[in-house]
């Protein structure tokens, strides 16, 4: 092989003439990454010694596919390749390393493999290892779960009546497991829909923002954890059937970096849940076809499975509940989100006004954050939804659950005013007195009591609420129970 090249007038080569000894096909380059990678589908080069900085400015693309977590790139542009004015070239690649992981070996490539064509051995394939970084920066972790339930610790016995206000407390802990100190950050927490936040509860640096609280956590050195606690309400007047469990749908978390100049935010997606049982009965329609009605009525699950449930449809004429039921079904199990549908058909009488009551019913097995949305009272070709109600012109309110019951009874009124007399009656079928309730709270507002029909028969009776309020009016409100 002969080189010819000038020499000065020393005799010294001035610059050797370049040739080349042999020239192969690139085809493609294929980049293996790891779940801690994220290829962004962005590949530059250019012919001299590149740093990462020197990204943005690069022009020169490669074009480039994504599949999974492997990028191969297309080197078919340098074919043949060396050739005289392009003997080296570098490569950047634009990923994002979305681990948390910090101060340690991360593998972010598994391998890569460069695929060529040589004249004389055909296809080859050129492969090289892992590739490992030392991600910088600091890393915030929150942890979230329930603390207290009306003032119970969760590890406790849950402690609460239906259908009486439930107050939660939540504990969130945000840990820096990074390797530097995190300063502005902010946790924005979104709570569930049928949860209410309580605003003059909230710690210091906390507002009220929409739909979310945001928290204004501060500076966090490494290894720092800091603790807030957030105070809810379940909400009372829920007729919307969407379960009711998730406490707090989702959480953001932003902040930024000190040593190095970075910003960072993720979005915490895992829910807290609190874990309870309900079930509504949310609709009932109903159609008259000659002396006939057919009907249908739904319920929900809003909570966690339950098993043996029980939806029935009872006639009420004359302002008796029947004992028996016009339609019945018991459903072995039913889950999150289920649903229970019964379809049923009455033959009207000729001389009486006639309703319907649908109810559905665990069986007493659990105890539910609301019960008066176990039944439905409705007339012959009326469709409703929501909840029963038994009001007077005044505004007070008398509900009683299970309906019907077994032994015990548990009875809700409220009042708009507050009373300076009152007494509950207990009212067997034939209208005589069983039992009396006096001393119960009379402040205005929602009251819950209990009472047991231990010792009495089966059959209906009549709740009857009544008494005077401050300024002298008289008021009474009454419904009709069933005990089996």
């Amino acid at each position: 092989m002969i080189c010819i090249a000038d020499k000065d007038e020393n005799g010294r080569v001035e610059e050797y003439q370049p040739f080349i000894i042999h020239s192969v096909g690139l085809q493609n380059l294929e980049v293996n990454g790891t779940a801690n990678l994220s290829f962004a589908g962005d590949v530059r080069w250019a012919t001299k010694e590149v740093i990462p900085d020197d990204f943005v400015s690069m022009t020169e693309i490669l074009p480039s596919s994504v599949a999974g977590k492997s990028e191969t790139i297309d080197l078919t542009a340098f074919n043949p390749f060396p050739v005289i004015d392009t003997t080296e070239f570098f490569i950047l690649q634009k990923a994002v390393v979305n681990s948390y992981n910090t101060g340690e070996k991360l593998m972010v490539v598994s391998g890569e493999a460069l695929l060529f064509n040589d004249v004389l051995a055909g296809d080859m394939l050129a492969t090289y290892g892992q590739l490992n970084v030392t991600p910088v920066g600091p890393r915030l972790t929150i942890e979230k779960k329930i603390y207290t339930v009306n003032g119970y610790k969760i590890e406790d016995t849950l402690a609460f009546k239906p259908d009486e206000d439930i107050f939660l407390v939540t504990l969130l802990e945000i840990t820096n497991t990074g390797n530097d100190i995190s300063s502005n950050t902010l946790v924005d927490v979104f709570p569930g829909k049928f949860y209410e936040t309580l605003g003059d509860s909230l710690p210091a640096g906390a507002s009220l923002s929409g739909d979310h609280i945001t928290l204004s956590v501060g500076a966090l050195v490494p290894g720092e954890m800091k603790r807030v606690y957030l105070h809810f309400r379940l909400k009372q007047d829920i007729k919307d059937k969407t379960e009711l469990m998730q406490l707090i749908a989702s959480s953001e978390v932003s902040y930024e970096g000190t040593s190095i100049d970075a910003s960072y935010r993720y979005q915490d997606d895992s829910p807290v849940t609190f874990g309870i049982h309900d079930f509504q009965l949310y609709a009932a329609t109903s159609q008259v076809e000659g002396n006939r009605v057919l009907m249908q009525v739904s319920a929900v699950n809003r909570g966690l499975p339950a098993t043996d449930i029980a939806l029935r449809i009872y006639p009420v004429v004359g302002g008796g509940i029947a004992e028996l039921p016009l339609a019945e079904i018991i459903v072995d199990s039913v889950g999150t989100y289920g649903e229970i549908n019964l379809d049923g058909e009455y033959i009207l009488p000729t001389s009486e006004e006639v309703e319907f009551i649908a109810i559905v019913d665990d069986g007493d097995i659990t105890t539910e954050v609301f019960e008066l949305n176990n039944q439905l009272r409705f007339k012959a070709g009326q469709s409703i939804t929501g909840f029963e109600k038994n009001t007077d012109g005044n505004g007070e309110v008398l509900n009683a659950y299970p309906n019907p019951f077994m032994d015990e009874l548990w009875i809700k009124y409220r009042l708009e005013k507050p009373a300076l007399s009152l007494v509950i009656s207990i009212l067997d079928g034939n209208g005589k007195t069983v039992h009396k309730i006096t001393g119960m709270p009379s402040e205005a507002g929602t009251h819950i009591m209990g009472w047991s029909a231990t010792g009495l028969r089966t059959g209906l009776y009549m709740i009857v609420i009544q008494g005077k309020d401050q300024e002298g009016d008289i008021f009474r409100s009454e419904m009709k129970v069933l005990r089996h």
